[in-house]
C-alpha cells in the first residue's frame, strides 16, 4: 500500500511538475490541480511551492537581467545618438569654412591677378624708360606721371574687392 501511495504522490508531483515547465501552475492555481488530481498530499505540495518559488526566483532573475541588458542597450543607444548629433554639427560647421575658404580662394586669385597687371604694368614702364635716351628728364617724368596714373587705377580696381571679413 505504501508503494502504490509512493507511486501515486510520484505521479502527481510529476503531473504538477510538467504543469509548472508548461508555466501553467502558479499559486493562485494551485486548487485547480488538485481539483484535476485529487487531494495532492502535503509532501508534494511542499516539493511543488518549492520548485515554484525557484522557478518565481528564476523568472524573476532573468526579467531583472534582460532589464539591466535593455538598459545597457538604451544607454548605448543614446549614447551613438548623442555622437551622431556631434558629428551632424560638426559637418555643418566644416560646411561653412569650406565656403568661406572657397570666397577666400576667390578672391586672392582676383588679388594676384590685379598684381600681375601692376608687375606687367611696371615691367613696361620701366623697359620705355630703359629704351628712351632722348631727353631723358622729360621722359622720365612723362613715364613716372603715366606709371602713376595706370597704378592708381588699378589700386582703384584693387579697393572694389570686398574685405576679407571672415579671416580667423
Amino acid at each position: 500500500m505504501t508503494k502504490m501511495n509512493e507511486k501515486n504522490t510520484a505521479h502527481m508531483f510529476e503531473k504538477a511538475y510538467v504543469a509548472i515547465g508548461n508555466e501553467r501552475l502558479d499559486a493562485s492555481n494551485l486548487t485547480n490541480l488538485e481539483s484535476e488530481m485529487g487531494e495532492i498530499p502535503l509532501p508534494v505540495k511542499e516539493l511543488l511551492n518549492e520548485v515554484m518559488k525557484a522557478k518565481h526566483n528564476s523568472d524573476m532573475d532573468r526579467i531583472t537581467q534582460e532589464i539591466k541588458e535593455s538598459k545597457v542597450q538604451h544607454d548605448l543607444v543614446e549614447e551613438l545618438r548623442k555622437e551622431i548629433r556631434d558629428l551632424h554639427a560638426r559637418l555643418g560647421s566644416v560646411e561653412q569654412e569650406k565656403t568661406l575658404l572657397n570666397s577666400l580662394a576667390s578672391k586672392i586669385r582676383d588679388i594676384d591677378a590685379n598684381v600681375m597687371i601692376c608687375q606687367k604694368t611696371v615691367d613696361q614702364i620701366t623697359q620705355e624708360f630703359k629704351d628712351s635716351r632722348a631727353q631723358p628728364d622729360l621722359v622720365k617724368e612723362y613715364f613716372i606721371q603715366k606709371g602713376i596714373k595706370i597704378l592708381q587705377e588699378n589700386l582703384g580696381e584693387l579697393e572694389k574687392i570686398p574685405p576679407l571679413k571672415h579671416l580667423r
